[in-house]
């Protein structure tokens, strides 16, 4: 695997898990609270629009991962019928 793949993959995959972090802890203090519900502030310190360069960066990080891993299942699907 290339340097800069092997690079992609890590940051897609960190991204991936942050992503399922911050979703696993909103949703359990949401459950956990009294009226099951949370408030969840975008911009409280100005910081929206780097996050959102960060997930428009990240989506497009993570749909060439899922590319590139269907790309290697077919070529390893095309070896094995040949």
């Amino acid at each position: 695997m290339k340097k800069y793949k092997l690079t992609l993959w890590v940051i897609g995959l960190g991204y991936l898990i942050g992503v399922f972090i911050t979703f696993i802890i909103t949703f359990m203090s949401a459950y956990f609270s009294e009226t099951k519900t949370v408030r969840v502030y975008v911009n409280r310190f100005n910081e929206a629009d780097i996050e959102f360069v960060f997930l428009i960066i990240g989506i497009v990080i993570c749909f060439y991962l899922f590319r590139d891993m269907f790309l290697w299942i077919k070529k390893r699907r095309d070896e094995r019928i040949a």
